[in-house]
């Protein structure tokens, strides 16, 4: 028998029957893959270590879906300047149709259109002028997980080009 082992009569080689080191108490199985069973504070250490790696998880989380209300965001004031400058190109320039045409593409994103910032020029184009239209929003964070990128929010900004239809 080597020290450790167990014997036919439960009695540990070097110890007496029942002692174990420390403070552990029993002996788990048997064999030489089976550990001793201490009763330790591990517990304490394992809650500690659960509410670190799940407060980390969770901001993790909240960034992601935040990252994603942001793309969502720029998705639709892209479109919104694509909507404005293509409504512009078919009315001739900067019209008061592409501007509602703007807001309401906000709207329909969901993002309110009064804050959003719409500039389309030239005011007047003919066949072939090229036409603008930017459309800048100011986004705000609804979590606080992602202010380290930009503070309180960001400026959302898409510009769209195209060439008039409109004959004169």
């Amino acid at each position: 028998m080597r020290y450790g082992d167990v014997g036919r009569d439960g009695s540990v080689m070097g110890r007496k029957r029942g002692a174990a080191p420390g403070r552990c108490r029993t002996r788990k199985g048997r064999g030489a893959a089976s550990g001793w069973h201490c009763a330790t504070s591990e517990g304490g250490a394992a809650a500690v270590e659960f509410a670190l790696v799940a407060s980390l998880l969770v901001t993790i989380l909240l960034s992601i879906v935040e990252l994603g209300l942001v793309l969502d965001a720029q998705l639709v004031v892209s479109m919104a300047a694509r909507e404005a400058a293509r409504q512009a190109a078919v009315d001739g320039g900067a019209s008061a149709k592409a501007y509602q045409r703007a807001q309401e593409t906000l709207r329909l994103g969901a993002l309110d259109p009064g804050l959003a910032t719409v500039e389309i020029w030239p005011r007047q184009a003919s066949y072939g002028t090229v036409v603008h239209a930017r459309v800048s929003y100011p986004y705000n964070f609804l979590t606080h997980a992602l202010e380290w990128v930009g503070g309180r929010g960001l400026e959302l900004k898409a510009e769209a080009v195209t060439r008039s239809e409109k004959v004169r």
